[in-house]
């Protein structure tokens, strides 16, 4: 499906690494939106939207006027303190694998788990955006500043719980009954994800060397 995300990225000047970052995906997928080998859904496009600040139309319109929409939205930084797509994609395996064996991690394709980090990032962003404009009301100015980099505890909690309902929603499709200690595996390998995704999230990746193409 031909759309304008290539396009919106080099004219916000966006690298692969960051614009993937921004909007909830790992790096190597990011060629399969830009291609359009990969269809476009309701929640990619949302995604791209709501990360750059313009009309969802503007993602799939042709006509789109790409130096004129850049030239009148502001540009969207790149937050340090989000989660980290890679380790989202490898969290969600590690958990496909230990609660139902490796045979049905395998069978999860890319598209889904590329859908599946999106989602989940969404998720706990989602959350992220409603504790800053909490923090932005005078009634609650004195609260504590989140630590540049750093997810806090309300985050990470509802990291733990976003990647329970992707796990599970993930895994609905590729199993018919679950394994009947299912939920204690669950909450075993649960602990172990959260913790990888929090570590790998905080390294800021700005360090790298620009790749605009």
């Amino acid at each position: 499906m031909a759309n304008n995300i290539k396009r919106l990225r080099l004219g916000f000047l966006f690298t692969p690494r960051e614009f993937s970052r921004l909007i909830g995906v790992y790096p190597e997928y990011l060629p399969r939106l830009e291609s359009g080998e990969r269809a476009l859904t309701d929640a990619w496009i949302d995604a791209v939207s709501s990360a750059l600040g313009i009309a969802p139309e503007t993602v799939l319109d042709p006509d789109a006027d790409i130096q004129k929409i850049v030239s009148s939205t502001p540009r969207p930084g790149v937050e340090t303190a989000t989660i980290c797509p890679l380790a989202a994609r490898y969290a969600i395996l590690a958990i496909a694998a230990k609660t139902c064996g490796l045979k049905i991690a395998e069978k999860i394709t890319e598209d889904d788990l590329a859908e599946a980090v999106c989602s989940l990032i969404a998720f706990v962003q989602g959350g992220a955006r409603r504790s800053a404009l909490e923090k932005s009301n005078p009634e609650t100015s004195g609260m504590e500043k989140p630590t540049p980099g750093v997810l806090d505890e309300k985050a990470v909690s509802r990291l733990s719980k976003g990647l329970q309902i992707t796990a599970l929603a993930i895994l609905q499709s590729c199993f018919d009954d679950p394994p009947p200690d299912f939920q204690e595996r669950l909450d075993a390998a649960l602990q172990g994800a959260v913790s990888m995704i929090v570590a790998f999230s905080q390294i800021d990746e700005r360090a790298r060397p620009p790749e605009m193409e």
